[in-house]
């Protein structure tokens, strides 16, 4: 146990970090995704703003400048319908002015398909422990299939917030004492 902090923090984006999912851009948008530098957001071909969630962008800053955090690494666990999609997203949105949220994950499981075989690949490609990870999701079910390998995982139906943020961190520092 690192700073009682997780070593691995994990999101799943659509739904989780960021609206619109992926897949509702099939009909109206989708790339080339352009910038916008006020906002750290972008926006798809025709228009559609697609943004951080809740309280997103303040955990990842707080995770950028926290030192509690400082061994922490950060990772993606996202089933989306649009992986290079989702790609021009992370590199073209910001956490802050300069800082992609793409350049701050450090492990990447970006396809179709089960988040227990996400967890699986990020435990080899990280070497953390499963119990040493903490996963936030919107969809309960990618939750439960996670649970069973020791992850802590957090249900946020309505998007990264402080409060189920917050929460996740108690629920795994518990788990840590039992």
């Amino acid at each position: 146990m690192s700073n009682n902090v997780p070593k691995l923090i994990v999101f799943d984006l659509d739904g989780t970090v960021w609206w619109p999912e992926m897949y509702m851009l099939w009909s109206s948008g989708g790339p080339p995704f352009k910038a916008n530098p006020k906002t750290g957001d972008v926006t798809a071909s025709d228009g559609t703003k697609v943004f951080l969630l809740e309280d997103t962008r303040a955990i990842l800053q707080r995770l950028l400048h926290d030192p509690i955090f400082a061994n922490s690494k950060l990772g993606i666990s996202s089933a989306t319908d649009e992986p290079r999609w989702a790609q021009d997203c992370l590199r073209l949105m910001e956490v802050e002015p300069g800082v992609s949220v793409k350049s701050r994950f450090a492990f990447e499981c970006i396809s179709k398909g089960s988040k227990r075989n996400h967890f699986v690949q990020l435990a080899k490609m990280s070497g953390i422990d499963y119990s040493d990870m903490i996963f936030f999701d919107n969809e309960r079910g990618r939750c439960q299939e996670v649970a069973p390998l020791g992850v802590t995982a957090v249900h946020c139906p309505d998007g990264l917030t402080m409060a189920v943020w917050n929460k996740g961190l108690d629920q795994w520092r518990k788990a840590q004492q039992s």
